[in-house]
């Protein structure tokens, strides 16, 4: 029976390339990337990052991407989003991403400049729409107060997470 489907192989074959190239195919422009939940990102950060990755994986089209990969890879580079999930459409050839933003619940000074941290202790630059809003820690100083850092890894900063969470609710003030 193989025998017999050895000859249709080609055919198959064109047949797929005709189709995957039909409607999969992703121009790389921004343009086809679709953002949804995205507050107080920058314009256009998280179609960026993705026309990045799909450069360095050479995709053509929609059919070829990892989803997974090309998410994980915005979440590495944008520590802002807590999650980011990527639909395609091929027919249309289009590429949506639903993102979640950390919500901030203290400023941090550092070194890098103004980084906000959310409740799981992840640091991130500030959200734009958000200065002034969030209490200010200051004093931290040490190689763990970076963007993509945890600040549950800094011995002073793990304390004042900690309070921070346990009040629940914003100081407005500096601490």
């Amino acid at each position: 029976i193989f025998l017999r489907l050895l000859p249709a192989i080609p055919i198959l074959w064109v047949l797929f390339d005709f189709v995957s190239f039909s409607f999969g195919t992703l121009p790389l422009v921004p343009s086809v990337i679709h953002v949804e939940g995205a507050k107080r990102l920058a314009d256009g950060a998280v179609q960026t990052e993705i026309v990045r990755k799909l450069r360095t994986i050479n995709a053509e089209n929609l059919i070829e991407v990892d989803l997974a990969e090309v998410s994980a890879f915005v979440l590495q580079r944008i520590p802002a989003l807590k999650s980011a999930r990527i639909t395609t459409d091929l027919g249309r050839g289009t590429m949506t991403v639903a993102v979640v933003e950390r919500n901030g619940i203290a400023a941090v000074q550092s070194a890098a400049g103004e980084l906000d941290v959310d409740r799981d202790g992840a640091l991130y630059p500030a959200l734009l729409g958000k200065a002034g809003s969030l209490p200010e820690v200051s004093g931290l100083a040490g190689t763990p107060v970076k963007p993509g850092r945890n600040l549950f890894e800094h011995p002073a900063g793990a304390g004042v997470l900690r309070i921070l969470i346990a009040m629940d609710a914003p100081l407005g003030k500096k601490l």
